[in-house]
């Protein structure tokens, strides 16, 4: 987990082993019917209690008038404000939704800071039943490049050659997951961000998690694969705005956590927060979601 968090075992914060100590001494929650049913159940209270959700609107701006947010602009209708809370990547709200004159942090600011990895991702369904996983597999078998994998993540950022792994098999705890008999798989590399990302490299690594898997298992999956999807940098930019292909936000070094992180509230805005990644909260809820994440 503490890759998630954007720093190595060898130079990160004494605190965070805190971490290694919630998951092999407390143990992991996973949600009954993946991460979907905790959204849909927060979408429920959230209507009981009278809000409305609106859903397929893709945000263009948020408006501001004497250094507070009126209103925001969507691809339907332009919807007024008392406040306005975003949820959004934090350095894409600020260089994309706002007028320059209303952002606390420019470019250069975003471009200096340290970002945690980004994700290379393989959703696989199978037409078999697997006897030798459970729900959470970590991979570092001696092809693995421990030191390497993470000098790719934070110095000398690139593709790493033999990447450490984690495979999660979600229908191993939940029957709702998949049709009976069959597997829902969920590969992931950590990568750098930034990195260029194209189909011949995605389906490189896909090949390589494969054949280490049937090697290390010595269960025979290429051949009963019936869904297959790839996920990585240029979709963690497309759908969220992340800055660079990130997928967990800025990283949490020392000089990046807590106070030292961008504030909550904008400095430029008085009726107008940002949530997301890179704030003095930091990624706990992209742990939670990092934890459930092979549910969706």
């Amino acid at each position: 987990m503490i890759t998630f968090l954007g720093s190595s075992p060898y130079n990160a914060p004494a605190i965070y082993s805190l971490i290694a100590h919630a998951e092999f001494n407390l143990g992991i929650w996973y949600p009954e019917g993946g991460l979907i049913s905790v959204s849909n159940g927060l979408a429920k209270l959230a209507e009981d209690c009278g809000a409305v959700i609106k859903l397929n609107s893709e945000v263009l701006k948020i408006n501001c008038k004497d250094s507070k947010a009126v209103s925001v602009t969507t691809n339907k209708e332009i919807i007024p404000a008392d406040a306005i809370i975003a949820n959004s990547e934090y350095s894409f709200t600020e260089m994309n939704l706002l007028d320059e004159q209303h952002r606390t942090y420019d470019k250069n600011y975003w471009e200096k800071k340290t970002y945690s990895p980004s994700s290379l991702l393989f959703y696989v369904g199978l037409n078999k039943k697997l006897k030798t996983v459970i729900h959470h597999n970590l991979y570092l078998d001696e092809e693995s490049d421990w030191e390497g994998h993470f000098d790719s993540l934070y110095k000398n950022k690139r593709w790493p050659e033999n990447p450490m792994f984690y495979l999660s098999v979600t229908s191993y705890s939940d029957k709702t997951v998949a049709p009976k008999e069959n597997e829902n798989l969920v590969f992931l590399i950590p990568i750098a961000p930034g990195i260029e990302d194209t189909p011949e490299v995605r389906e490189h690594y896909f090949n390589n998690l494969i054949d280490r898997f049937e090697k290390i298992n010595g269960e025979s999956i290429r051949d009963h694969i019936v869904v297959k999807h790839s996920y990585a940098i240029n979709d963690f930019v497309r759908d969220y705005g992340a800055f660079k292909g990130n997928s967990f936000g800025m990283a949490h070094t020392l000089f990046q956590t807590a106070n030292f992180r961008p504030d909550i509230r904008s400095k430029k805005v008085k009726n107008f927060f940002l949530y997301r990644l890179h704030d003095t909260t930091g990624n706990r809820y992209t742990a939670f979601y990092c934890i459930c994440r092979s549910s969706c």
